[in-house]
């Protein structure tokens, strides 16, 4: 066990909340006097077992056995009961005196698990601590020479006067050259510890211990300031796609999407019902069935909208007919023309060319328009956000179906402060009861909050495979505990296909795949910001030890010590820097030609790449 350092809820920060089906599996399968202890340490990860002898238990029945040392088994369980009792806490059913691969469901015994906190060094890293080496080396006997050759041998004077000697200018040069050598070897030292991690997503954890998904609940912190509604609608459609794991609860209790409006705009509100409606309408069998049909690969949100946007909506659905995928293509021509630009009425699914024998965008829209209003307009007002004026303080919550995300929709009281950091105000309201001191906070009971910028849009297995490297092995390589990681940091990529050879460097290729590997090597990558995912134990002041540093109903720590730091414009960089104060460490998921997050509105000219450089 780790220090005995507890957090604020008295717990050890580092180990798992049983999940249900563990109590359940181990009282049920293990129904002996003294064998099984439930509940008594919470904060263990798992039950404790005491696994009988086998040198004890004679084979034989596997329904009924008898210890020679005349102790009794209250239940030995089938080997279907026990593979679900495997699942369930990572243990395995494995006869211990006979061939490894036979199963036997009377000895459990533990194997090899995936540990998502290994590393090895890049085949590359022993070239390039050679490198650093000739380089230190060299520049050591370049400053050498500069000195007894060159310096020292200056003579003369400014105008005459003794006392301006023309070998000053040598030494300020030598101090210049001093700093620039010493930049390169800080450089060197970003490169040194460059690892490799392996691949594992979250079916493989939750394979081996499902309280690893039970304590996966995440919240994706969506904050939006005036971006159009179509970068708002390609975010939200990319949130609700997301591939999940068995959380052994339901999905709108164990995923939350908080859309952030700073604007209060009644169209992010409409987009946010209308594509959780499409997510609703996406699961009916009939759309399941057409879309298979159409051999559309991932029925999801995302999925649809691709299908739709290769003119699958206009050209295809008039051959099936029906109500409920006729209702899903109301529903993207009412995003359509929401979505629109008043100024120039083009289509925002980009069909420059409709397929031969469907009428033009303008055309079915004069024709449809009422058809398709109306039943928007239906939609929302069953979904309560017909006629809404929104006010400060503003909260709606989509959760009708237990099988999807729940999506809330929320303005704060106070928008745009504080002045130097808005954004990082935004997300703390959400992870904070600032507005309703009285409510739980917009994250619920979530462990992990992501942060998601508008102009990007999360790819499907964005959590899949970045929320594992949270989690470790513990020194005995049987169960699972939180990593002392505060965040987890994934590369921003934008599409190359919008601009060829990325002229104004969006892509920051440097950073992203070479810097941030050196630095991963010794867990101390800084956060971008998009693409982040952060412990909420770590934003709520406990740090790697499980203390608590600051009091989290302390609302003036705020912005300070608590939550996002908002002394700064770029609060991710402010923020990883002041985990790593607290003894937090962070990880870095970039796996050659993954992408995990796209950029679908990326600065396109000098100026505004140049804003962005120097923000």
């Amino acid at each position: 066990q780790p220090p005995p350092s507890y957090g604020s809820s008295g717990k050890l920060v580092h180990q798992l909340e049983p999940s249900p089906s563990v109590q359940r599996a181990a009282v049920d399968y293990f129904n002996t006097a003294g064998a099984v202890v439930v509940n008594e340490h919470p904060e263990h990860t798992q039950p404790h077992v005491n696994i009988p002898n086998s040198a004890n238990i004679p084979r034989g029945n596997n329904n009924s056995m008898t210890p020679k040392n005349g102790g009794t088994l209250g239940r030995m369980t089938s080997v279907s009961r026990i593979n679900e009792f495997q699942k369930a806490s990572g243990f395995r059913a494995l006869n211990q005196n006979y061939d490894a691969n036979e199963t036997d469901p009377n000895f459990l015994t533990k194997w090899s698990k995936p540990d998502p906190q290994h590393k090895q060094p890049l085949p590359s890293a022993f070239v390039i601590r050679i490198i650093v080496i000739i380089n230190i080396g060299v520049s050591v006997a370049y400053m050498y020479w500069r000195i007894n050759n060159t310096i020292t041998n200056i003579e003369g004077y400014f105008f005459g006067f003794t006392w301006a000697p023309v070998q000053i200018w040598g030494w300020i040069f030598y101090a210049v050259e001093c700093c620039l050598i010493i930049a390169i070897w800080i450089g060197h030292t970003q490169r040194l510890f460059a690892v490799t991690r392996p691949k594992i997503n979250m079916d493989m954890l939750v394979r081996e211990d499902d309280s690893v998904g039970y304590n996966s609940r995440v919240a994706i912190l969506l904050p939006t300031n005036g971006e159009t509604l179509e970068i708002v609608m390609k975010a939200l459609l990319g949130n609700l796609s997301l591939r999940n794991w068995d959380t052994t609860i339901e999905r709108c209790a164990s995923q939350r999407i908080i859309i952030l409006d700073e604007k209060r705009r009644k169209g992010v509100l409409n987009i946010c019902a209308a594509v959780y409606a499409l997510a609703t309408i996406l699961r009916h069998p009939n759309v399941i069935s057409i879309l298979q049909a159409e051999g559309v690969q991932a029925i999801t949100s995302k999925g649809f909208y691709d299908w739709w946007k290769t003119g699958g909506g206009y050209a295809r659905k008039h051959l099936y007919n029906d109500h409920f995928l006729n209702q899903a293509c109301r529903l993207l021509e009412y995003m359509e023309e929401e979505t629109s630009n008043e100024a120039v009425a083009l289509s925002v699914f980009g069909l420059e060319e409709l397929p031969a024998g469907v009428k033009g965008k303008h055309e079915v829209s004069r024709t449809n328009k009422k058809t398709t209003q109306a039943s928007a307009n239906s939609m929302l007002q069953a979904m309560n956000v017909g006629n809404v004026n929104i006010e400060p303080g503003y909260v709606q919550t989509f959760n009708t179906n237990v099988a999807l995300p729940t999506l809330i929709y929320y303005t704060r009281r106070d928008c745009g402060t504080p002045k130097v950091s808005p954004k990082a105000g935004n997300m703390n309201a959400a992870i904070f009861s600032l507005d309703y001191p009285d409510m739980p906070p917009l994250i619920g009971n979530s462990t992990i909050v992501v942060v998601n910028d508008c102009r990007h849009q999360l790819q499907p297995e964005f959590l899949q495979r970045t929320v594992p490297y949270f989690f470790e092995l513990d020194g005995e390589q049987k169960k699972y505990r939180w990593a002392p990681v505060a965040f987890v940091q994934t590369p921003q990529r934008f599409d190359t296909t919008k601009m060829a050879h990325d002229p104004l460097g969006n892509h920051a290729a440097v950073q992203y795949d070479i810097i941030n590997h050196g630095k991963d090597g010794i867990g101390a990558v800084s956060s971008s910001g998009q693409g982040s995912l952060w412990r909420v134990a770590a934003l709520k002041g406990v740090d790697a030890t499980g203390k608590t540093y600051a009091d989290p109903s302390h609302r003036g720590l705020i912005g300070h010590k608590l939550g996002f730091r908002s002394e700064m414009l770029i609060e991710d960089t402010h923020t990883s820097i002041d985990m790593f104060r607290h003894g937090w460490t962070s990880r870095y998921v970039n796996e050659p030609g993954e992408h995990l997050s796209m950029c679908t509105h990326q600065p396109n000219n000098i100026n505004w790449r140049i804003k962005q450089v120097l923000r």
